[in-house]
């Protein structure tokens, strides 16, 4: 077998053929090849556009502008957007008309979101109605330790938590006052006379033991004549209704005392369901 070897001095004249200044400038889409000059000349003429990171000795703690708008102003538009939520804001304001604590409070919000799927917990309910201005947040003031003697010895005995409560502002208790779910119901039904059986079907059927789940619903109702033009969805109907306090949520649609006041007046003027 016959081995063959590469001869050095080939080696040698391959590499004095090759030098940096004779490599072959080449380009593809991603901009590969460029010689150092190239590359030193690009980043100096694109230095204007390095983005500015910062300097390390500024403040760069996010600033929180102040909701200077009247407390009325901010409170409405909290509850416009808050819809789904409002019956709990409700709830949390008639229950504050007095000073309340605040761990009251939250267990009572947490109790009442017990069955939605909601990221608001009770205190993130009060803590909307106070920024708001619908609700009050009120701590008690530090207090000193208190000196105690044992055996002739005198020791500082911690003072105990702060106290917290919470309790209703008078742009709240105007929120409390001005609520009329009743005239919100008929004024409802009035808007859209034509959806009246519909309306009468949905708080039939959550009248029932056990009420309605969504689907449930939308099998009683999406189908009909009525909803095909303009098309309507049982959610349009039953939201409607939630809004007017006429049905509330507990893992299912249930028809409340309201709801009932609506089923009698829907059927003492000839409605059929």
């Amino acid at each position: 077998m016959t081995i063959s070897t590469i001869d050095p001095n080939a080696i040698d004249i391959a590499n004095d053929l090759i030098s940096d200044n004779d490599v072959e400038e080449t380009s593809n889409e991603f901009g590969g090849g460029l010689t150092k000059e190239d590359s030193d000349r690009a980043i100096e003429e694109n230095e204007d556009f390095i983005p500015y990171i910062g300097d390390a000795s500024e403040d760069h703690t996010p600033q929180v502008t102040e909701d200077t708008r009247p407390a009325h102003v901010r409170t409405a538009e909290l509850f416009d957007r808050m819809k789904p939520r409002r019956r709990e804001l409700m709830k949390i304001l008639a229950l504050c008309t007095e000073p309340v604590d605040a761990a009251d409070v939250h267990k009572a919000g947490n109790a009442m979101q017990a069955a939605h799927r909601s990221v608001y917990d009770g205190e993130a309910l009060c803590n909307l109605l106070v920024r708001a201005g619908a609700l009050q947040k009120i701590e008690s003031e530090d207090r000193a330790p208190e000196v105690v003697v044992e055996d002739g010895i005198e020791y500082l005995k911690p003072a105990g938590k702060k106290s917290v409560q919470y309790c209703t502002t008078p742009v709240g208790q105007a929120v409390l006052d001005d609520d009329k779910p009743k005239e919100r119901l008929f004024a409802a039904l009035e808007k859209e006379p034509e959806y009246k059986p519909i309306f009468l079907r949905i708080l039939l059927a959550c009248a029932e033991d056990g009420g309605k789940t969504a689907k449930q619903l939308g099998d009683l109702v999406d189908k009909d004549e009525l909803l095909q033009s303009p098309r309507r969805w049982a959610a349009y109907f039953f939201n409607i209704l939630h809004e007017c306090d006429a049905l509330t949520w507990n893992t299912t649609w249930t028809t409340t005392e309201l709801g009932m006041q609506g089923i009698e007046a829907l059927e003492l003027e000839g409605v059929m369901a």
